[in-house]
């Protein structure tokens, strides 16, 4: 049986086994194995580094990086000198980059007769520079000789994480192969879970497999079908169904040009295409008209504030001594009926009418053009009003705008529960929010403030909430409501629904397919595991009401997955 490092000593001591025996314990013939292997591994890599230098030139470096880092991009984009290019010792992609400098890269012809100062014929037959190294012999002991016999039976690939014995190993299994492995590593095992990925390159020595090189990034699940998606193709280009590391090595810059399209997707994500409730795509637009009478304004326009009386407006205005609205402000609602009655109103839009300027805010070209038709009916007579300019904001600009008004409300909530109530439990749970907002925002998923639709409407944060309805405070607990058995069955059942009818849609990641019918075939159904599991794990860090264990294994069976 294996100990875990924070096991209980098995002695009695009440120790966990990291603090007591382990701390005298002799190494097991694994580890003293792993150990072994790994002082050749460092004594092949400062062997490397003064071959490369003197065959090949320090500059080398910079050139076997530069195409490392660019497969995969457009190489117009991109030159020598591009900072991201730019060879660095201290990067964490060095731990993928040396090896498959070592066993993958093949210096070109020029880059050889430059800098072969030993002008050795063998060094421009297309070998790796690992290759050379093994022929040229340069004093390599027999375990050097074995290991790097070794690496040459491997290539890079991308494995699932099967199975997590922290501490101790991990089991892989080869996405392209399907081959299983059982890989003695102590760091490798932390911070990942069952279900991601990763780009590596393995090695087997003598009854031990060791991970060689890896990536600096955990991958997620969900990219397991741009894989899964590559290995069909290099299924089909070799007419075979198994896979082999032969046929992997002629496909080896496919598939590091694939890691490193992933590897730029995770570093630097890029703006995700934002839609409104319409569909439309996000413009924001801020439309300024000229209007010639403030009240004759509010009278045929507050109509556009669906569901909200006339009178509950004018409480919230300001008006003059003969009670004419001289400002109001209210959102452009769109109303919404039959099963979804109880959820509320669309936000459009907002509209404020200050003296003879009257601003409006829309997110989209086409809500900004049916805002333009509306105010025409509702407001035909010449000369009552005049669109005087409009701004076109980014849409990054409208994200963090957005993002620091939640920042700035949930702060506020704060102050006003220390100073109406002084109750310390609600203060610490609403500050407990508020920092998880911000570590939210901090690896770029904000929760809280991806329906855009709702800005400047008022969001449920912490405990309590305050919201103005005709002018009038009110002040809704979060919990309670959500505490209501009623509330939660309402919830569950809508996110059921959702998810039978995700069944039928198409998804992109399938190709389009419904995942009903990508189900019916092998490729299918191991995009739609990599789908849900990806699923899984969000959903562990940001719970859903009912997406517990056994729902996505119910969602699985519906599937045949």
């Amino acid at each position: 049986m294996t100990i875990g490092r924070n096991d209980l000593c098995p002695c009695g001591s009440g120790k966990k086994y990291k603090k007591c025996c382990m701390l005298n314990a002799k190494p097991s013939r694994e580890e003293y194995k792993k150990k072994h292997w790994s002082d050749v591994n460092n004594s092949i890599f400062n062997k490397f580094i003064e071959y490369i230098s003197k065959t090949y030139g320090v500059e080398s470096f910079e050139v076997a990086f530069h195409e490392f880092y660019l497969y995969g991009f457009n190489q117009n984009q991109y030159s020598l000198n591009h900072k991201d290019a730019q060879f660095n010792p201290n990067s964490p992609e060095m731990q993928l980059f040396f090896p498959w400098m070592f066993y993958e890269w093949r210096p070109n012809q020029k880059v050889q007769l430059e800098n072969n100062h030993h002008q050795d014929g063998r060094l421009r037959e297309g070998l790796t520079i690992g290759q050379s190294l093994e022929l040229m012999g340069n004093n390599l002991s027999k375990d050097e000789r074995e290991y790097l016999l070794s690496c040459f039976k491997t290539t890079f690939s991308f494995f699932e994480i099967i199975e997590i014995n922290l501490d101790v190993s991990l089991k892989l299994k080869d996405i392209f192969t399907e081959e299983l492995h059982l890989v003695l590593e102590k760091n490798a095992t932390h911070g990942v879970r069952v279900g991601n990925l990763l780009y590596a390159k393995i090695v087997r020595l003598e009854d031990i497999v060791t991970l060689e090189a890896t990536c600096s990034i955990v991958i997620d699940p969900i990219y397991k079908i741009h894989v899964l998606e590559l290995k069909d193709k290099i299924q089909k280009v070799n007419k075979v169904v198994n896979i082999t590391v032969d046929i992997l090595r002629l496909h080896s810059i496919e598939i590091l040009k694939l890691y490193r399209s992933i590897y730029e997707r995770v570093i630097n994500p890029p703006m995700p295409i934002l839609k409104n409730s319409d569909g439309d795509l996000l413009a924001p637009h801020r439309l300024i008209y000229d209007i010639q009478d403030s009240h004759v304004t509010f009278e045929s326009i507050y109509r556009f504030c669906y569901g909200n009386a006339r009178d509950e407006l004018i409480d919230g205005a300001k008006v003059d001594n003969m009670g004419r609205v001289v400002f109001v402000q209210f959102p452009w609602l769109k109303g919404v009926s039959g099963a979804d009655e109880n959820v509320g109103s669309t936000v459009l839009g907002n509209i404020q009418i200050d003296g003879s300027v009257m601003t409006v805010e829309v997110n989209s070209r086409e809500r900004y053009l049916k805002f333009n038709r509306e105010l025409k009916k509702l407001m035909p007579e010449a000369g009552t009003w005049k669109l005087k300019y409009k701004q076109i904001e980014s849409v990054e600009s409208f994200v963090a705008k957005a993002r620091n008004i939640e920042i700035k409300r949930d702060t506020e909530n704060v102050r006003e529960i220390k100073r109406d109530n002084g109750k310390g439990r609600e203060l610490k749970r609403d500050s407990d929010k508020g920092r998880e907002i911000k570590r939210d925002q901090a690896s770029g998923i904000d929760r809280d403030t991806q329906n855009y639709e709702n800005k400047g409407k008022d969001s449920y944060k912490g405990i309590v909430k305050s919201s103005k309805v005709g002018g009038k405070e009110q002040t809704v607990n979060y919990n309670e409501i959500m505490a209501n058995p009623e509330v939660r069955n309402k919830i569950q059942s809508m996110l059921q629904a959702h998810w039978d009818n995700w069944l039928m849609l198409p998804i992109p990641a399938l190709g389009g397919k419904s995942p009903i019918d990508a189900a019916k075939s092998k490729l299918g159904r191991e995009k739609l595991d990599s789908l849900l599991t990806s699923y899984e794990i969000t959903s562990e860090s940001e719970p859903m009401l009912g997406q517990t264990d056994d729902f996505f294994k119910n969602l699985r069976a519906k599937l045949g997955i």
